[in-house]
């Protein structure tokens, strides 16, 4: 009896290391935010000495690199990042690999040929561990602008996304509401109840704002006059003085579709027209 007992406990703890095992397994593809937490080179495992972040899609990879309250979003990764587990192929295979994964978190592992760098190794491995629903203090107000579609609000009519169209000397009931030529289109503004997030292409800017009723918005401690134009409701003309000190206008177009900028920034800077959702965990 003793010795059945004994098999019996010994197959049950058997099966639970099994069921252990299998539920620590981490092979999904990592779709969302991620930040970059430590890094593992040639200085053994560090804190990440620099702020980036990967948005990881069905179609496409891309980075963020951020700086303050500053934003970069390039394509800088060929692949989607799906699993492939932590060793190569062939012992000549030296293709990123991703392990570790779900949407939780993420290892990237890259073959570095920096010859003088301060982490990155010299013809070896570089490892990468990344974690969603990590965010600086500015980087949390920008994400969630550019993964979600900001709902109208009755009380402030300047809430939601705006498109760029020119920027002009004066304003009239003429004023063109059509895109202009400057390079930094096209170029959203999505204002938030705290926030302004500002986008051109792949560059990203994080202000403060406040609004004074319908006619003026507070740009960090810029305050800066609202027209909005009668034969247009949904454009406004936005005063603003460079440095040679003359005011010049921004016109802006409410964008009223569903799509999030995010979908808008990765059309631009992959080529790719139809972006899988990256979900702000």
């Amino acid at each position: 009896m003793n010795k059945r007992i004994t098999l019996l406990l010994l197959f049950l703890v058997g099966v639970a290391t099994i069921a252990t095992k299998l539920s620590n397994d981490k092979e999904e593809n990592p779709r969302g935010i991620y930040k970059l937490m430590t890094l593992v080179g040639k200085r053994g495992e560090v804190a990440a000495p620099y702020e980036q972040y990967k948005i990881c899609t069905d179609s496409v990879t891309l980075h963020c690199s951020v700086n303050g309250r500053e934003f970069y979003i390039v394509k800088n990764d060929k692949e989607i990042f799906n699993f492939t587990g932590k060793n190569p192929k062939t012992p000549r295979d030296k293709s990123p690999l991703i392990y570790d994964s779900d949407s939780k978190q993420f290892t990237l592992k890259w073959w570095s040929q920096y010859s003088n760098h301060i982490h990155f190794p010299n013809n070896d491995w570089c490892i990468e561990k990344y974690r969603s629903d990590e965010y600086s203090k500015y980087a949390r107000p920008f994400f969630d602008a550019i993964t979600n579609v900001p709902q109208t609000d009755s009380q402030n009519p300047f809430i939601g996304t705006w498109r760029m169209l020119s920027q002009v000397d004066h304003i009239d009931e003429d004023t063109p509401h059509t895109i202009g030529h400057e390079s930094w289109h096209p170029s959203y503004v999505i204002f938030t109840p705290q926030h302004i997030v500002m986008t051109s292409k792949g560059y990203g800017l994080l202000i403060d704002a406040l609004y004074s009723d319908t006619n003026a918005i507070i740009y960090g401690t810029t305050i800066r006059q609202v027209k909005w134009l009668s034969k247009n409701p949904d454009c406004i003309a936005i005063a603003h003085s460079p440095q040679d000190g003359e005011t010049r206008y921004e016109i802006l177009k409410r964008v009223d579709d569903e799509e999030t900028v995010l979908h808008k920034i990765a059309a631009l800077v992959s080529g790719v027209g139809n972006v899988g959702a990256a979900s702000d965990n």
